[in-house]
């Protein structure tokens, strides 16, 4: 069976030959001559406008009703992945709540207030989040925050599963949002383009 739409190519080809034919059957007859060989060439041309009418009604149908089922897609995932999100945040705070993830989050601030943010930061924190060894390309200051006489400062082998267990956590929960965004976007964007699918859904 032709599909829709290539019928109606086809159609609209015909129409353009159908309404010359069907425009010099008017003016023949206007005339009053009795033999006009593009008799009927009136009628065939309203029941091919009246079929290309039909089937161009049927194509909208079936395109609204894919956009629909798009929209109805998205609304599932996206009601995935607010339950994701949901959980990855509730993951994220209770790991939160250590006490060696408290102290983590807070070295930053006292690493800048003693000159050794660098160390911290672009150095110490990730190898220690790598969850590597010490002879697995540990910085040459690893050695001062595992010690460290300050406690803020001070991250051993006790703290780092807490830590590294909040930082996978946030990076996750982070992820779900950038997921969750995207889906909602996408919905937004359908619905910016095809408005009526508000009120269909």
């Amino acid at each position: 069976m032709m599909h829709p739409t290539q019928r109606l190519r086809i159609l609209r080809s015909e129409i353009e030959s159908a309404q010359r034919n069907a425009a010099a059957e008017r003016a023949l007859a206007a005339t009053g001559a009795k033999d006009n060989p593009w008799k009927g060439a009136v009628e065939k041309c309203d029941a091919l406008n009246k079929e290309a009418r039909e089937l161009e009604l049927e194509i909208k149908g079936e395109a609204i009703k894919e956009r629909l089922e798009k929209l109805r897609t998205l609304d599932r995932e996206l009601a995935k992945a607010m339950e994701a999100r949901t959980s990855a945040d509730e993951a994220q705070r209770a790991a939160s709540e250590h006490e060696s993830v408290q102290r983590w989050q807070k070295a930053g601030s006292i690493a800048r207030a003693l000159g050794c943010a660098y160390d911290l930061e672009a150095q110490f924190a990730p190898w220690y989040l790598s969850n590597k060894e010490r002879y697995q390309g540990a910085p040459s200051c690893v050695d001062f925050f595992l010690k460290s006489t300050n406690p803020g400062l001070r991250f051993d082998e006790k703290d780092r599963p807490h830590i590294v267990r909040w930082h996978l956590a946030k990076g996750a929960a982070q992820a779900a949002i950038i997921h969750w965004s995207a889906l909602a976007e996408s919905r937004s964007a359908l619905l910016r383009e095809h408005p009526e699918l508000a009120y269909a859904a």
